[in-house]
């Protein structure tokens, strides 16, 4: 959470926000993708010392990182759902009243993508602490996974910025 706000602080400060016109629910919404991004290129970067770690024992070879990078991404799942939350209350114009509507609009606008965080955070982490140590390079090929997320949350600081279409030759 302290990323997401230094995040914040820092954009208002030294990319001039109110210059470019750009509104609350925009900067919110870079700030969550600034988050996604050091996250998943953290996660992929753990992912390949995991993987060139294990790789002369796929199945039997462990590191420590496995186990404990595991916590580390269920806490940021969490956070993470918390951050999309905060965005979506700053994109609605009529905020409801109570606690439980927010909550409850939230879920209905992002069903899967709240579902997939959960399940991550709460049964796929777990399972991942909780696996004997059997199988690291296998979770450090499931932390690859996330090389991705840069380029996906690349995505949505430019288009936020005005500079998603690039020149065309």
């Amino acid at each position: 959470m302290a990323l997401f706000k230094w995040s914040g602080l820092f954009l208002k400060r030294y990319f001039y926000i109110k210059e470019r016109d750009i509104s609350h629910h925009h900067l919110m919404n870079i700030c969550e993708a600034t988050v996604c991004i050091i996250q998943s290129v953290l996660t992929s970067v753990i992912g390949i010392i995991i993987v060139l770690s294990c790789h002369h024992d796929v199945m039997w070879a462990t590191n420590a990182l496995t186990s404990w990078y595991a916590l580390v991404l269920a806490s940021y799942f969490v956070h993470d759902t918390i951050a999309m939350y905060k965005v979506h209350i700053c994109s609605l114009t009529n905020v409801p009243s109570s606690f439980l509507s927010c909550v409850r609009s939230y879920v209905k606008r992002r069903a899967l993508l709240v579902a997939h965080h959960v399940v991550i955070a709460f049964i796929l982490c777990p399972v991942l602490v909780r696996r004997d140590g059997i199988g690291d390079f296998f979770v450090g090929c499931f932390y690859c996974v996330e090389l991705s997320g840069p380029f996906t949350n690349m995505r949505i600081v430019l288009s936020r910025f005005g500079l998603k279409e690039s020149k065309k030759m």
